[in-house]
């Protein structure tokens, strides 16, 4: 991630409708797990979701970034159970976590067979992995270009690259189902304009009601897909929670 960009991304990431409608959904699957599960977040960011997590009572939930002012703005937040560390080099114990939650992590990591061999070494045996990635290589973009991503993915390959590292795939999904044609319109459009100007970042501050709107589109997807079962056939995303053998 850019260096500038990063600072504006630890000031969206507490309201902004992206991170409040995956947090959502986050908080949501967490809701089958007991407060003192053992919780790691890989790419923790500021500690958003370690926050609301410490709000709902969950009491050993970690974080771990690979970057220093992540870890900063987590400890100005008042949270001290990160580390820096690298998601492919944890330094954590084996077979210690109950649940690990990767959103938007793998896609930035070169080595992708390292990062879940590592997740898989520290997952307790029957241990949850809930991974959110960006979907669908006809959306990238200049803000993958500033995010310093390395692929997109599509469900199937992801649900077996995951199988093929010790996971069992419970549930997998595209997300973000609703914005996903506005946002290939939009991201089409950009690239046309492409080479001329510098890439940029797609996530900026929208006003409070469009923002409100767009949190309400994301918490009415999330809960025909965690409460109904009900899978997206696209989105911007793809989402899969999985169980270690």
């Amino acid at each position: 991630m850019e260096k500038d960009y990063e600072h504006r991304y630890h000031n969206l990431e507490l309201a902004n409708w992206w991170f409040v409608g995956r947090r959502h959904a986050l908080l949501t699957l967490l809701e089958a797990f007991p407060k003192n599960a053992r919780i790691l977040e890989m790419g923790c960011s500021g500690g958003a979701l370690l926050l609301d997590l410490k709000m709902r009572g969950f009491t050993d939930a970690e974080g771990l970034d690979i970057s220093p002012e992540a870890i900063k703005v987590c400890r100005q937040r008042g949270l001290d159970n990160v580390t820096l560390a690298s998601a492919e080099q944890s330094g954590k114990e084996s077979n210690f976590f109950d649940v690990i939650i990767a959103s938007d992590i793998l896609e930035h990591i070169a080595d992708e067979a390292a990062t879940l061999r590592e997740w898989a070494r520290i997952l307790k045996p029957g241990g949850t992995l809930i991974l959110f990635v960006p979907a669908f290589h006809i959306l990238w973009s200049g803000h993958d270009l500033v995010n310093h991503h390395m692929r997109r993915y599509r469900r199937k390959p992801l649900t077996d690259l995951i199988r093929h590292h010790g996971f069992v795939i419970v549930k997998s999904s595209y997300w973000n189902f609703l914005l996903f044609f506005p946002t290939l319109l939009f991201r089409l459009i950009g690239r046309l304009f492409a080479s001329r100007r510098e890439p940029r970042p797609h996530l900026f501050p929208v006003p409070r009601f469009v923002n409100a709107t767009l949190i309400a589109l994301l918490k009415a997807e999330n809960y025909f897909l965690l409460r109904l079962g009900i899978s997206y056939p696209l989105g911007v995303s793809v989402f899969a929670l999985a169980r270690k053998k």
